[in-house]
């Protein structure tokens, strides 16, 4: 789709603009589907783990569909299988247990458990695999769908000002 960027014109590049044009080379870009969308498109956070979307491996095809729904969930391989992990920052230790707890009363209401490591005082990763499988399933790019609908803003750092810059 057209995010509404564009390609200079002729004119443009030939006026050299983009010499003149001013910046922040350390922007921050998250890229996130919107909701209403990924809801529509993919459901999965709606869905349930079940023995049957978790009793085979998935094609990898598949997999890759599915993880364009979880952003922030990538896929890796351990150990000659594939899983998805995801990694992220807290604003401190407790605020890594607090989510740990919260991501495990779902894993507890979905009977689909993650691994989950907290490393540091506030880095954390938590991976999905479905142990039975030997592999990944539909099942856990649906907890994974589920966790990163858990409200978390509460648990995550504050982001830091950055340094604003003026045109006249």
């Amino acid at each position: 789709g057209d995010f509404g960027a564009r390609d200079p014109t002729a004119g443009e590049l030939e006026s050299n603009f983009a010499d003149t044009v001013v910046g922040n080379f350390d922007t921050e870009h998250i890229l996130r589907m919107p909701q209403e969308v990924g809801k529509k498109l993919y459901s999965l956070v709606e869905k349930d783990c079940t023995p049957e979307r978790g009793a085979s491996v998935a094609d990898m095809t598949d997999c890759l569909v599915w993880q364009k729904t979880v952003w922030n969930w990538k896929i890796v391989e351990v150990d000659g299988a594939n899983r998805i992990r995801c990694e992220t920052t807290v604003k401190d230790f407790a605020a890594g247990l607090e989510l740990f707890s919260r991501v495990g009363e779902l894993a507890e209401a979905q009977g689909h458990h993650p691994d989950l490591h907290l490393t540091r005082w506030n880095k954390l990763s938590m991976e999905l695999w479905s142990h039975s499988a030997g592999g990944l399933t539909e099942n856990d790019f649906i907890m994974a769908a589920k966790i990163d609908a858990i409200e978390k803003a509460d648990l995550l750092p504050k982001p830091k000002p950055k340094k604003q810059r003026f045109w006249a």
